[in-house]
């Protein structure tokens, strides 16, 4: 009776694996001005499948938010995610929309409307730091998740970030990877077979008595 106790408890343990959250940080630096790639990038060594995600640029400090272009991505895996492209370019003659990025901004599933919100002033206007969904050149939706579950978070991730126009320059502090994934059970198997083989153990016996 034991026995069976232990086993459905590891077995349980395998049909239902652990998640997790956890945040990978890197240095930030300059942007310049103009079209110069700043990439920065993370190697990460814990290895747990990616159930979502998401990119948070701290102290993000540049005028201009039509300039920018920002990129994430997984370099082991080759997969690449545009997070921002130059909002509103196509429809200002070329020049992107004009307002300012001053704070944290955190850009991932489920986030507000990023160009709706640049579109709501001025030159003069300031995006509120929050939460946005990543998009490309156009104001489509860029899916992180759908982009990244089911690859490792282990490896190397790099964050690009572009200024494409000239006379606005800006800097960030620090960005991270938010990750909610999920936790590998290695040792669960063992323990199973473990348990079944003092299991047939026990049979054993119990048939010789």
């Amino acid at each position: 009776m034991i026995l069976r106790t232990l086993l459905i408890g590891a077995i349980a343990c395998l049909v239902t694996p652990a998640t997790a959250d956890f945040v990978e940080s890197a240095g930030g630096g300059a942007v310049p001005d103009p079209g110069v790639l700043v990439s920065e990038t993370a190697t990460i060594t814990r290895s747990e499948t990616i159930n979502d995600l998401s990119i948070t640029l701290n102290d993000f400090d540049h005028t201009w938010v039509g300039d920018l272009v920002g990129t994430l991505t997984h370099v082991n895996t080759g997969t690449e995610v545009t997070i921002f492209n130059r909002v509103d370019v196509y429809g200002t003659s070329g020049s992107g929309d004009g307002s300012n990025m001053f704070g944290d901004y955190t850009f991932g599933d489920g986030g507000d409307d990023f160009w709706r919100e640049a579109n709501s002033g001025n030159s003069s206007y300031v995006l509120s730091p929050g939460m946005y969904e990543a998009t490309d050149e156009q104001g489509n939706v860029n899916s992180l998740q759908a982009a990244f579950a089911g690859e490792s978070t282990a490896g190397v991730w790099r964050l690009t970030i572009e200024d494409a126009d000239a006379n606005e320059s800006g800097s960030f502090g620090s960005w991270q990877i938010n990750f909610s994934s999920t936790i590998p059970e290695p040792t669960s198997l063992g323990v199973v077979a473990g348990l079944l083989g003092l299991a047939a153990i026990a049979r054993r016996r119990t048939r010789f008595v």
